[in-house]
């Protein structure tokens, strides 16, 4: 998403620069069988010019981005917890954050995960505390 769209002169013969047009970039949550994969939102300021040769700074992206995670970060809990299904070893991600959907998803004996990362297993809860609820079939 952006504030302004670019041009299609811009967009020709060039590389894909979100930075330089102020771009947030949005990966939307993705299921597979019973994982759903981790979604992203993020921005750039920096972009290269090939023009001049030189790296070059917008804050464009930044500015947008704060006004979209004011608001969808409003429907978001955190921290996450990250396990290590090899080691075990556990860590809690203040910037990680989950919806009342991707606990359902957890709670309904699903699990979160990384695409690429099959190493790391995501948490809603502090697994040495407590485990997250694995609930199947019908509860009454």
């Amino acid at each position: 998403m952006a504030e302004t769209k670019p041009t299609k002169s811009a967009l020709e013969g060039r590389a894909v620069q979100p930075g330089r047009w102020g771009w947030v970039l949005v990966d939307m949550p993705t299921e597979r069988a019973d994982t759903l994969l981790l979604g992203t939102i993020g921005a750039k300021s920096d972009w290269h010019d090939p023009d001049n040769g030189l790296s070059m700074k917008s804050d464009d992206a930044l500015n947008l981005f704060a006004r979209v995670i004011k608001v969808v970060g409003k429907a978001l809990k955190g921290p996450m917890w990250v396990r290590d299904v090899k080691t075990g070893a556990t860590r809690a991600y203040r910037d990680l954050r989950y919806s009342d959907g991707a606990k359902d998803w957890l709670q309904r004996g699903g699990e979160l995960r990384q695409e690429g990362v099959a190493n790391n297993e995501f948490l809603i809860s502090d697994p040495s505390v407590t485990q997250p609820a694995k609930i199947s079939g019908d509860v009454s």
